[in-house]
């Protein structure tokens, strides 16, 4: 074929889908960096999941709009790096088949792949090669030298799956650890599983081509319609407006010209003025909702680019009162203390799904917005997006409990820069440094106070883990056996290999306690699959050493064996 069709593009994006879920517990299997716990094959057939429910019903003629959905669905639905990573490659493809209509040529799938690689590298800070990264850069730029040999999309695709499984090939020699474990990097593996099931689209005959999508419904998000969706809470007293601003335009002719509109300024003055703000723009119309405590500020500073078309106002405070008459009365016990920093300051976090942190976090830290994360299904971009939009505080300070969870939760931050007044990241690697960091949370600090304090507390942090290995492989000189316990330290260096628990553990510790000075604090969170006398010496052996007393919290799912953090005071 010298071209193909939007409905064909679709039955190539769902046999690539249906080959990386084939494949992906294989490639959670590879996932060996830094440590042998992989769950980039289930990050990533999640993430296709949704990008197939976004395009399952898509019937039209255009290359374009399809291109966009599936592109869309991804980057609600990415979990993990690679899924975020992923994401950005469609993005890429999908803004440069911008103006397409129902016929995609060798040229377009050749710009398109140039425009994938700029997204993909654009999206990670420091990008590191031997990765997914690697691959679509080497294919993209094999694909521009070679554009005008190819007769046919078929042999376009297939040239494709021959270079990237070459360049898989290669992945060992960028990265040590990829090469001690005798494996390629499991995203790449992800991105070539995924064309080559693009490539089987185009020579079946594609009568089984129907999407098996998972009827979980928690496995997809809905669509977020960014002009029209709002989250009411009942901390958000004042007056929900809504308004179409119509710019330059006056009701007398002969008054002065209204002020020049900036759209920058204007959402930054909209912040200060209320919360919970969605805008949209088109032409000379500007569109907004928003809830503010004194409304007559805000109409008197919107009037000054142009006039009202459209308004509507709601008391909220009058709605609340209504339904709940004693809510606003002082003698009522069953209210909770609010500070004066409540609205403007609140703290969001992932942690597990278990009824033990759970507990801790309601009860023990009086955290109230966090997302409960599976072990190996990290939460969306989506989820996180929907979880920090629904606090009612405009800042908002976003603690991090895994290294795969930094990316998504900055696409989710992306997202909601106009909607929040400030949010700050604190990218957390593990759950015992999380807990540290949201124990120094207060709710009656400002939010720059509680940054700050919080902040510092993470960068004055030493962290370890310890894993239980699932396979057999080598790290130097030392050949790691099924089931040998690793310790590792602030996510770089492997301390200890061994086969009894109680050593590893206590060279975790030393090291640990190394970078404490005479006071601090110290968490320690296990797994059931250690033993409870395991336990109980290594507290003794802890009690020997320092006069710290360590939180120690058993979770029945916890990610790892061991998770253990220290900080100064």
């Amino acid at each position: 074929m010298k071209y193909i069709s939007a409905q064909q593009l679709k039955l190539m994006l769902i046999h690539g889908a249906n080959e990386v879920e084939r494949n992906y517990k294989y490639i959670d299997q590879l996932n060996v960096f830094p440590i042998p716990d992989g769950d980039t094959g289930t990050n990533l057939k999640i993430t296709l999941n949704g990008a197939c429910k976004n395009i399952e019903n898509f019937s039209e003629k255009n290359a374009s709009t399809l291109a966009s959905l599936f592109a869309n669905g991804l980057l609600m639905n990415a979990r993990g790096n690679s899924g975020v990573i992923f994401s950005q490659i469609f993005q890429g493809l999908a803004s440069s088949f911008d103006k397409l209509g129902d016929k995609i040529e060798i040229k377009d799938f050749v710009a398109g792949f140039a425009n994938a690689r700029k997204y993909a590298y654009k999206s990670v800070s420091n990008p590191v090669e031997g990765t997914i990264l690697t691959v679509i850069r080497l294919v993209s730029e094999k694909l521009e030298e070679t554009k005008t040999s190819f007769k046919s999309i078929e042999e376009m695709f297939k040239f494709i799956c021959l270079e990237a499984n070459e360049v898989l090939k290669t992945t060992p020699n960028y990265l040590s650890q990829l090469k001690k474990a005798n494996v390629v990097d499991s995203g790449g593996y992800g991105l070539t599983k995924f064309f080559e099931g693009m490539f089987a689209s185009l020579t079946c005959n594609n009568k089984d081509s129907k999407r098996l999508v998972s009827k979980n419904p928690s496995t997809f998000s809905k669509n977020i319609d960014f002009a029209s969706e709002v989250v009411n809470d009942k901390l958000d007293y004042g007056y929900c407006c809504t308004f179409i601003l119509n710019l330059g335009s006056k009701v007398i002719k002969k008054q002065q010209n209204k002020d020049v509109f900036n759209e920058q300024t204007f959402k930054a003055k909209l912040n200060e003025l209320g919360n919970s703000i969605v805008y949209a723009r088109i032409g000379d119309l500007v569109k907004v909702h928003i809830h503010v405590l004194v409304l007559y500020k805000l109409l008197k500073y919107v009037t000054k680019f142009g006039e009202l078309d459209k308004i509507e106002i709601t008391n909220m405070t009058y709605q609340i009162k209504k339904n709940s008459p004693n809510i606003f009365e002082s003698e009522n016990k069953n209210i909770p203390h609010i500070s004066r920093h409540f609205l403007s300051n609140a703290i969001c976090t992932i942690i597990p799904n278990t009824k033990e942190i759970i507990e801790i976090y309601k009860k023990k830290l009086q955290i109230a917005d966090f997302i409960k994360s599976e072990q190996k299904v990290a939460p969306s971009v989506h989820e996180i997006y929907l979880l920090i939009k629904k606090c009612p505080a405009q800042a908002v300070i976003f603690v991090t409990t895994k290294k795969d969870l930094i990316m998504p939760t900055k696409q989710a931050i992306k997202l909601l820069k106009d909607e929040k007044a400030k949010i700050k990241l604190i990218p957390a690697t593990n759950m015992s440094t999380n807990f540290l960091i949201c124990l120094s949370f207060n709710y009656d600090f400002s939010f720059i106070k509680n940054y700050h304090t919080m902040n510092k507390i993470f960068k004055n942090t030493s962290f370890g883990q310890i894993f239980q290995s699932n396979r057999e492989s080598k790290y130097g000189k030392v050949n790691v056996k099924i089931n040998d316990y690793i310790s590792i330290h602030n996510n770089k260096n492997i301390l200890a290999i061994g086969s009894d628990f109680f050593d590893v553990a206590k060279k975790l510790v030393d090291r640990l306690l190394k970078s404490l000075w005479k006071e601090g604090d110290m968490v320690i969170f296990y797994n059931t699959a250690i033993k409870d006398f395991n336990i109980a010496k290594l507290k003794e052996y802890i009690a020997k050493k320092t006069k710290i007393k360590p939180r120690i919290i058993m979770v029945s799912d916890l990610y790892c064996c061991l998770d253990i953090a220290v900080t100064k005071k």
